[in-house]
C-alpha cells in the first residue's frame, strides 16, 4: 500500500468517519421543514461542509491529543498515537479540511464565508479545555449545536427558532452521551491530571449530570414540538428518543456497578445513532401526514 494510501486510511480511522451519523440528520433537519426554501446545490454543499469541518475538528483532536493518546491503554491504539510517522499527513489532512470548509462556505454565501473561520478556530479549541475546564463535555455539545443554526444561515441567511430549538437539542445530548463516554477514562483522567466531569465528580453523580443533560434536550424536543404545532406522529418519536435515554442510563449503570450487557464505547455508538435518525424522520413524517 502507498504512503498516501496508509496515511489517508489511518486519518479517516483516527476521525471514526462512521460517527458523522450521529449530529448529521439534525444538522440537516431544517431541509424538511415545509416553509424552508432551498436548492439541490445548497444542499450538497451544506452536507460538504458538515464533512468538512467535523474531519478539521476531529484531526486537530488526535493531532493535539496524540502524546495523551499514547499513554492510555484505551486510545493507544490510534494510528497517529502509535505511529508519529503519520504527523505531516495530519497536518496535511488539517490544512486541506480547513480550507475546504472556508471555500464550500463562501460558494453557499460571502456571509458564511466569513464566519467559517471564527468557526474553524472555536471547533479547534475544544481539544485544549480537557487541560483546564471539567466542563469540556458541553463545550463539545455547542460544537456539534452550532450545526443546524450554521445550515439555517445558509439557507436563510439568518438564525431562525428552529435551528436555536434544535441547537439546544443537541447540545445537551451530546454533553449528556460524552460525559458517559468519559467515564471509562476516569482514572487515567485523575491521574494525568486532565479535567472531565467524571474526574471532578466520580462515576454516580456524573451519570446524574448526564442524565440531567438528556432530561434538558428532550425537553426541548417536546417545545420545539409544541413551537412547530406537530401532530402525534412526531411526539410519538420524541417519546422513542426518550426510551432509548433511559435504555442507555440503564445500561451505564449496570456497566459501572460491574454488570455490562455492552460496553460503554457499544453504548456509545449503537444507541446514539439513532437519535438524530428518529429526529428527522418524526419530522418529515408528522409533516406529510398533516
Amino acid at each position: 500500500m502507498s504512503t498516501f494510501a496508509t496515511s489517508s486510511s489511518a486519518f479517516f480511522k483516527d476521525i471514526k468517519i462512521s460517527h458523522a451519523i450521529f449530529a448529521m440528520p439534525f444538522a440537516l433537519s431544517l431541509f424538511v421543514l415545509p416553509e424552508i426554501t432551498w436548492s439541490f446545490q445548497q444542499f450538497l454543499w451544506i452536507v460538504f461542509c458538515v464533512f468538512c469541518a467535523r474531519s478539521f475538528a476531529m484531526g486537530v483532536n488526535r493531532y493535539l491529543d496524540r502524546d495523551i493518546d499514547a499513554l492510555n491503554q484505551r486510545t493507544s491504539k490510534r494510528k497517529l498515537a502509535d505511529n508519529l510517522n503519520f504527523i505531516n499527513a495530519y497536518k496535511l489532512y488539517i490544512l486541506l479540511f480547513g480550507s475546504l470548509f472556508i471555500v464550500s462556505s463562501f460558494c453557499l454565501s460571502t456571509l458564511c464565508g466569513i464566519l467559517s473561520i471564527p468557526v474553524l478556530l472555536f471547533l479547534g479549541f475544544y481539544s485544549q479545555l480537557k487541560r483546564f475546564f471539567h466542563g469540556t463535555h458541553f463545550y463539545l455539545g455547542i460544537c456539534l449545536g452550532l450545526s443546524p443554526m450554521a445550515v439555517s444561515v445558509a439557507v436563510t441567511g439568518s438564525i431562525n427558532v428552529e435551528s436555536m430549538l434544535i441547537a439546544g437539542v443537541v447540545a445537551f445530548w451530546v454533553a449528556g452521551f460524552d460525559i458517559f463516554y468519559s467515564l471509562q477514562d476516569r482514572v487515567f483522567d485523575v491521574k494525568h491530571n486532565l479535567k472531565s466531569i467524571p474526574a471532578l465528580l466520580g462515576s454516580k453523580k456524573s451519570i446524574l449530570v448526564a442524565s440531567l443533560s438528556f432530561l434538558i434536550s428532550l425537553s426541548l424536543l417536546v417545545c420545539f414540538g409544541i413551537y412547530r404545532e406537530s401532530g402525534y406522529v412526531y411526539f410519538l418519536h420524541v417519546l422513542l428518543v426518550a426510551c432509548i435515554f433511559i435504555g442507555e442510563i440503564y445500561l451505564v449503570l449496570r456497566s459501572i456497578k460491574g454488570k455490562p450487557l455492552v460496553s460503554l464505547a457499544g453504548i456509545f455508538f449503537y444507541f446514539n445513532m439513532w437519535v438524530g435518525l428518529i429526529f428527522i424522520s418524526g419530522l418529515y413524517l408528522d409533516g406529510a401526514l398533516r
